[in-house]
């Protein structure tokens, strides 16, 4: 793996360990711009190995958008873990090893 793509997964793995201290909306929308970072290169250099349908990016993005919008604590953090289980999934298990 990339010696780039490798520190910015470390990032994401900081930021996400951040989140589960403080679910703050700031972590949680830095988290999203590092992984969208970290999916964006691998679509680029064709690194995600299992096709992915077009409904799991509509569903991340659903996600990501109950994460970032609800007021309430518990279903704010079921949605950005669910969304965050769901790009480790796309992104072949990379993110959560």
């Amino acid at each position: 793996m990339n010696p780039n793509i490798d520190v910015h997964i470390k990032a994401l793995q900081f930021r996400l360990k951040l989140c589960d201290r403080v679910l703050s909306g700031t972590n949680m929308i830095l988290a999203y711009k590092k992984l969208e970072e970290i999916f964006m290169w691998y679509f680029e250099n064709a690194k995600i190995q299992k096709s992915f349908e077009e409904r799991d990016i509509i569903k991340f993005d659903k996600m990501k958008s109950l994460a970032l919008g609800n007021k309430n604590l518990n279903e704010r953090q079921v949605a950005f873990k669910k969304s965050i289980e769901l790009m480790d999934r796309i992104l072949n298990g990379d993110i959560l090893k």
